[in-house]
């Protein structure tokens, strides 16, 4: 993964935290260094997109994104903001269907 190292330190800490199978990396923006994609295994409709650009460490910008309730969409936003990473864990746990 050719990512700055905020996201990959992000992606092992989340795979230790959430098991390694928890989700699958899906990298809809390869080109942006500082962001990332991560999906449920069983539906990578349903998505959590995090930045770490211009982000404090261990400070996140998140967008949680679903399937298209229209045709006029390739995506619906279901929320986004501002973590530090333990409200960020609790958020993919979430968004993703996780089991504590």
């Amino acid at each position: 993964m050719d990512k700055e190292p905020p996201i990959i330190a992000l992606i092992t800490r989340l795979r230790a935290d959430l098991g390694p199978r928890a989700f699958d990396i899906v990298d809809h923006w390869e080109p942006d260094l500082c962001a990332i994609g991560i999906a449920c295994p069983t539906e990578h409709s349903q998505l959590v997109y995090i930045s770490t650009y211009r982000q404090p460490a261990d400070e996140y910008d998140y967008e949680l994104e679903t399937a298209p309730t229209s045709d006029q969409n390739i995506y619906d936003v279901a929320g986004r903001g501002d973590a530090d990473y333990d409200s960020l864990v609790r958020i993919i746990r979430r968004h993703l269907r996780l089991n504590p």
